[in-house]
């Protein structure tokens, strides 16, 4: 990806985030990222592509740092807390901070469901691996799969904007916490 592209891309967000998908333009986006509109065209047929682009961006980014986090030589609750952060809490600051949240939910779901999917499946094997690394069985009973949609499920429950970051990522913690309780020898 250019260095042009990500700077459309980047900045396309905080259009977005801003002005909300439908009070958004290639026009805006241009604007924002300092590049003309045959340039923003060049890359991208509409604003639906934009805004899938940014999203796909978005999922990649909190995912690599899944990745990345899981991949540490850690206690296996600082690994889940630190993966749990980097990507319900990376898309909970992205998304859930702007004004039009509501608004850029909505158009996800109709224009980015894919993309969505795609990050969910990916996001759930990288914690399937991670905890199958870790090899002690469940003492809850529970199986590795139902554990790992706990850790990916859950944390869609906690979304309570009224509470903020702070309180999102305290749950997110605890969820962890909670999961490598039940992996952990006695």
């Amino acid at each position: 990806m250019s260095d042009t592209t990500i700077t459309i891309l980047d900045a396309a967000l905080g259009v977005f985030g801003a002005n909300g998908f439908h009070g958004t333009t290639i026009s805006l986006i241009a604007e924002a990222s300092g590049v003309s509109r045959p340039t923003v065209y060049a890359r991208y047929k509409n604003k639906e592509e934009v805004f899938r682009a940014v999203y796909q961006r978005v999922f990649d980014l909190a995912l690599a740092d899944v990745c990345a986090v899981l991949a540490r030589d850690r206690p296996l609750d600082e690994l889940l807390s630190g993966a749990l952060l980097a990507y319900f809490g990376r898309l909970y600051e992205v998304v859930l901070s702007f004004e039009r949240a509501d608004e850029l939910i909505a158009e996800q779901d109709r224009l980015a469901a894919d993309i969505m999917l795609d990050a969910s499946t990916r996001v759930r094997a990288a914690f399937v691996g991670a905890l199958e690394r870790h090899g002690n069985t469940p003492r809850s009973g529970a199986t590795v799969d139902e554990l790992v949609d706990i850790l990916t499920l859950a944390p869609r429950a906690f979304k309570d904007p009224a509470g903020g970051a702070e309180v999102y990522h305290a749950r997110l913690r605890l969820l962890a916490n909670l999961v490598a309780r039940d992996l952990c020898s006695e």
